[in-house]
């Protein structure tokens, strides 16, 4: 289990809304809200429909940015 991802999932869950930015095939940015659900041994977990653009996004490239703040007012 990877304890620092564990850790962050902890964190996202005590924030209701988190977000997630990416970017088009356009190199433009894209931000959407998410839910952290759970963690792995590789990483973060989180659910989209193959569908949609953050899904083509994130198979793309790979690469997602996240942030939110906690009730305590720490930024994630």
């Amino acid at each position: 289990m990877n304890l620092t991802a564990k850790k962050y999932v902890q964190l996202f869950r005590t924030v209701k809304v988190t977000s997630a930015a990416t970017v088009d095939a356009q190199g433009q940015p894209q931000s959407r809200i998410i839910n952290v659900v759970l963690a792995l041994g590789e990483g973060m977990v989180t659910v989209t429909s193959r569908g949609k653009p953050f899904w083509k996004q994130l198979v793309e490239s790979g690469k997602v940015a996240l942030s939110a703040m906690c009730p305590e007012r720490q930024s994630l």
